[in-house]
């Protein structure tokens, strides 16, 4: 209670926890200008709002609960920022039964806000849409470099990186060999190349259902390695 009063946070308001970062880091001052006008738009959307910073991160203690209200203020806030010239990812958490268990719905949030940005394409995320997120903090770094390591073994950085493209297109695509191809703007028979090529150097063919799981770890480990500066901030 002596802590939340510090910070200006009435306990007794049930609250959820938004969270909200940069797509690309602008300027500190910039920074700055941006969080102070979204706690202004974020507190006419909802009186009862706090807002904090934390780095590049502005966290959002707001009154609203349903996940379709939550949805809504961060994507009226998204729009806000866009209108300036700012874009920006948002993560939010799962309910709770009170107000005792913030420093987890930060968490939760945080971790959702991390998914948005290993996405890319994604703006907006809830804690109960992730999966691996949730466990993959306490899977050290260098783990998961030696596990990529393992299965691209003899890949030099330049033909990792062209792999893992063309894997993360064919996920994205849920195995389209057509709409891959015309995603890549390559030839199907070209496509079939790359992956035979893979799953020659890998002993893992990227077109079985079997291999696809080690394939999809990878995936997500070569991205969190990307994204530690972000999701570690």
């Amino acid at each position: 209670m002596e802590r939340a009063s510090l910070l200006n946070i009435d306990l007794s308001i049930p609250r959820r926890i938004v969270v909200a970062d940069f797509v690309e880091s602008p300027e500190p001052h910039r920074v700055t200008d941006i969080a102070s006008q979204l706690k202004i738009e974020a507190q006419r959307l909802d009186a009862a709002c706090c807002v904090l910073t934390n780095n590049q991160m502005i966290v959002f203690l707001t009154g609203m609960r349903s996940e379709p209200q939550l949805y809504a203020f961060a994507d009226k806030l998204l729009k806000y920022a866009q209108a300036r010239g700012v874009d920006l990812c948002f993560g939010m958490d799962s309910p709770a039964v009170d107000n005792t268990k913030l420093r987890q719905a930060f968490e939760q949030a945080r971790k959702a806000l991390c998914s948005c940005h290993r996405k890319g394409t994604v703006h907006i995320k809830g804690y109960d849409e992730i999966n691996m997120e949730i466990f993959a903090d306490l899977i050290p770094l260098a783990a998961k470099r030696e596990y990529i390591k393992k299965i691209f073994h003899g890949y030099s950085t330049m033909e990792l990186a062209d792999a893992i493209h063309t894997l993360e297109c064919f996920f994205e695509h849920d195995g389209s060999i057509t709409k891959t191809a015309a995603a890549l703007y390559i030839h199907k028979n070209t496509l079939q190349q790359h992956l035979k090529k893979i799953a020659l150097r890998t002993g893992y063919d990227p077109r079985s259902l079997r291999s696809s799981a080690v394939f999809y770890v990878v995936l997500y480990f070569y991205q969190d390695i990307h994204l530690t500066g972000f999701c570690k901030a």
